[in-house]
């Protein structure tokens, strides 16, 4: 995409109290931590250029940016924590696995293909391809997430199981643990483990 300077407004960088804007911090920011890769909204894409022009001015390298559709929390409304989404902090403390949300996450618009669910950072960083990750679907999947009426997030799964409430996969070996709640072997071995009292 290329865009022509005189197209773009003048931007502001510190504002009257002497705070800088977030566009001039965020620049800022990412380059002082070494980032080399942007993975945002598409929404954002009509800003990327204004950074470019700081990051040029400061004789900084761009990261490679890579816009991808929002994640929806219905038909017309993306996921914002400004709505009471959650952020990965929120679900952490509800207690899903760090491995759940990475994996929720990887899996958005992206699939490696073949049977494997469940991956570890290390083969996530092995096999995942920016390029690969689809920008829009209109009917979801054999194993993407959807909404339900009552608001849950479930994986469409040809499988026909129970949602695992931990990693969120549907799951035909889940364990009913009474007032709704249900997990898979997997994440029981891993409560098991971590807190054996729990399930004595």
């Amino acid at each position: 995409i290329t865009v022509e300077n005189k197209t773009l407004d003048d931007q502001v960088l510190i504002k009257r109290d002497g705070l800088p804007t977030y566009n001039f911090a965020n620049v800022v920011d990412d380059h002082l931590m070494g980032i080399t890769h942007v993975v945002r909204g598409s929404e954002y894409l009509s800003s990327s250029p204004k950074y470019n022009l700081l990051y040029q001015g400061f004789g900084w390298d761009i990261p490679k940016y890579v816009h991808c559709s929002p994640v929806m929390r219905d038909a017309q409304h993306k996921m914002s924590k400004r709505h009471g989404d959650p952020s990965y902090e929120d679900l952490i403390a509800q207690g899903y696995l760090t491995d759940a949300v990475i994996n929720y996450v990887a899996l958005l618009g992206w699939s490696p293909g073949g049977e494997q669910e469940i991956f570890t950072m290390d083969e996530l960083k092995d096999i995942f391809i920016c390029s690969e990750v689809v920008l829009s679907a209109d009917e979801p999947a054999d194993g993407a997430f959807t909404e339900t009426e009552t608001g849950i997030a479930v994986k469409v799964d040809a499988m026909q199981g129970t949602k695992c409430d931990r990693c969120w996969y549907v799951k035909n070996d889940c364990t009913d643990l009474g007032e709704g709640q249900n997990l898979c072997s997997r994440c029981m071995n891993i409560v098991k483990a971590s807190f054996p009292e729990i399930l004595a």
